[in-house]
């Protein structure tokens, strides 16, 4: 996972190749791509752990953002 912008209101998780391509494309097409948070995909048949930890790490993260009041634009 890449972190695009920390103040994004537009967190993504999508599973199977080229699928992250379209959905981030999708977001850009209908004027959004500021928005756009993260930049990833879990993809080659992950196990459901693999897929948890995935989930945990960008639940993390927008924790650790709200929680330090990181966010400047949004508030």
């Amino acid at each position: 996972m890449t972190v695009l912008n920390a103040e994004g209101r537009i967190w993504t998780m999508v599973a199977g190749g080229g699928a992250s391509v379209v959905y981030s494309d999708a977001i850009a097409a209908h004027g959004y791509a500021n928005e756009l948070a993260n930049y990833g995909e879990y993809s080659g048949a992950p196990t459901e752990g693999q897929t948890y930890e995935y989930a945990k790490t960008i639940s993390e993260f927008l924790r650790y953002v709200y929680t330090n009041d990181l966010l400047t634009s949004h508030q």
